[in-house]
C-alpha cells in the first residue's frame, strides 16, 4: 500500500500479524497477535481505522453466500478481550467488525476487509466463510489510518 490513501490524514506502516490464518479451515476462526494502538506507544493520537489485507496464491471461492468477517478485539485492561466469538464461530454484533462478500466462483489472491479499531490494545480475528480452507501461506497485515483529512 503505497503512499497516503485518499481522504486519510495520516497512514502507519504495516502491522505483520503473523501466520495464524494459514490454512485456515472453512467456517473456522482464529485471532491475531496483540496490536498496541494506544496513544502512549504510538506517541500522537490512536488510529481509528483500519484495513486488513490477506494475501495469499490464487484461490476460486465456493458457490453460494460466501464471506469473510475480521472484528477488531478490544483490551481495556491488557489482558482480556472482548469474545467476539462463542466457541470460536458465532459473530456477536459489535461496531468495530465488518464482514467482506466473497463472489461465488471467483478467483481471489488478495483480499482486504476495512475495520474501526479501538484506542487500545487488541486482536483481530477473523471469521472464514470462504466456501475452503484458506491456502498454506497467508500473509496478514494491518494497516493503520487516522482521521480524515481536511
Amino acid at each position: 500500500m503505497a503512499g497516503t490513501p485518499i481522504g486519510f490524514a495520516a497512514v502507519k506502516a504495516a502491522d505483520a500479524l503473523g501466520t495464524v490464518f494459514n490454512a485456515l479451515g472453512q467456517g473456522a476462526a482464529a485471532t491475531t497477535i496483540a496490536i498496541d494502538n494506544t496513544e502512549a506507544t504510538i506517541g500522537s493520537a490512536a488510529f481509528d481505522t483500519a484495513m486488513l489485507w490477506l494475501t495469499f496464491a490464487a484461490l476460486t471461492a465456493g458457490t453460494g453466500s460466501q464471506y469473510m468477517t475480521a472484528v477488531a478485539l478490544p483490551s481495556f485492561d491488557g489482558t482480556d478481550y472482548d469474545p467476539a466469538f462463542v466457541n470460536g464461530l458465532t459473530l456477536y454484533p459489535i461496531e468495530n467488525s465488518s464482514t467482506k462478500p466473497i463472489n461465488p466462483g471467483a478467483s481471489y489472491s488478495v483480499i482486504k476487509i476495512p475495520l474501526y479499531i479501538p484506542p487500545t490494545l487488541f486482536k483481530i480475528a477473523l471469521l472464514n466463510n470462504f466456501g475452503f480452507n484458506l491456502p498454506a501461506t497467508v500473509t496478514a497485515s494491518l494497516y493503520r489510518m487516522r482521521g480524515q483529512a481536511g
